[in-house]
């Protein structure tokens, strides 16, 4: 299965000049694609993991925690329930293999034993509206067919206001208290939460297609396909948003279709 993810990171003030950018080869791992005043960087050694974006200089993930999984932006298979924890290494943090094909980055990741699943990546720039476009490949490698649903996880750091249109159906989880729904929107802002040492702290809520965090000045919207709730894996859901203990990072996930 092949799905596609539109980000935009947009200034609250003005929006960035667009033009046409050629990704380029950093120093080791990584890789870079500049796209007016946006910056954004993969680092291909570490699970093709987008390791910065930035607007004018101002870092919007999560980045230099003691643990990948509170840093950058990665791409899992849903339902977690089959997988559990830790992340599946070779599709979350173990090397691809990448290349530039023209104003492409491509990368390709390694068979999971355990869900026998395998990741392929392609990112460019899109100058019509400054933006960074983000194709995801799911290959299943078993002889047999199997049902997953895709799932990326974005981790900023641990304060702002997130909202999105809201679906079928209410947010649920121990963080749905602290959202609040207003003229058809989700919001949920992060400086006032109620996130205590007790239960997972996250909510799960069927969407419309976007999710959007504004922080420091800046705004950033990652624009998805649009799910019904019934099509999403069971416990999960189209948006799904995570605050660790001490809202030292969020997570801004979303969610495909479960499907064969």
């Amino acid at each position: 299965m092949k799905r596609i993810l539109l980000l935009l990171f947009i200034p609250l003030a003005i929006i960035g000049q667009a033009q046409t950018t050629i990704p380029q080869k950093e120093g080791g791992s990584k890789f870079s694609i500049k796209c007016g005043n946006l910056y954004f960087e993969i680092d291909s050694a570490d699970g093709a993991r987008i390791s910065s974006f930035k607007l004018d200089d101002k870092q919007l993930l999560s980045v230099g925690l003691s643990s990948d999984t509170q840093n950058g932006s990665t791409f899992w298979p849903s339902p977690q329930s089959v997988w559990n924890w830790p992340p599946l290494e070779a599709l979350d943090s173990k090397p691809y293999t990448s290349g530039i094909n023209g104003s492409k980055i491509t990368f390709r990741g390694s068979t999971d034993s355990k869900t026998q699943l395998r990741f392929y990546k392609t990112m460019y720039a899109s100058a019509a509206d400054t933006s960074i476009v983000i194709e995801y490949t799911m290959k299943n490698e078993k002889s047999s067919a199997q049902s997953w649903a895709p799932w990326e996880v974005t981790r900023v750091v641990g304060k702002g206001l997130s909202v999105f249109a809201k679906g079928e159906g209410a947010a649920t989880g121990i963080l749905a208290p602290s959202t609040e729904e207003v003229n058809g929107c989700v919001w949920y802002d992060q400086d006032n939460n109620i996130v205590d040492k007790s239960g997972t702290y996250k909510f799960i809520c069927d969407g419309k297609g976007w999710l959007a965090h504004a922080t420091d000045g800046m705004l950033f919207v990652k624009k998805f396909e649009d799910i019904k709730q019934t099509e999403a894996a069971k416990a999960e859901a189209e948006v799904e948003v995570y605050t660790a203990l001490g809202n030292t990072y969020t997570e801004l996930e979303n969610q495909g279709a479960y499907v064969s």
